[in-house]
């Protein structure tokens, strides 16, 4: 996930969308928490619509229970993470709370 594989922004997203590929999703749950714990990151060196872009990638496909817990699990990690991009990721989650967060009540 180095910043100059990013330089084409659009296709950075597609593989990060390819790689969480509902065929695949089982696999591709270990590789939320290095994505999301790049976002500050993708912010600072991308283009404004870019953090979106990424946890839209990155979570769109995924509605398998431990998905939810690997996003519960890094919102926990940092819960000072900056609230734009805390914003972006529980809009791009929305799917999953929906599904699992009554489970935790």
């Amino acid at each position: 996930m180095q910043a100059e594989n990013r330089r084409i922004e659009p296709w950075a997203a597609t593989t990060l969308s390819y790689l969480n590929h509902p065929t695949r999703q089982d696999y591709a749950v270990k590789y939320i928490r290095p994505a999301l714990e790049k976002l500050t990151e993708v912010q600072r060196t991308g283009d404004i619509f870019f953090p979106r872009n990424w946890v839209g990638a990155l979570l769109r496909n995924h509605d398998s229970e431990a998905a939810y817990k690997e996003v519960e699990a890094f919102l926990s990690v940092y819960p000072d993470y900056p609230p734009l991009l805390k914003n972006k990721i529980l809009q791009a989650a929305y799917p999953l709370y929906r599904k699992y967060a009554d489970k935790k009540k």
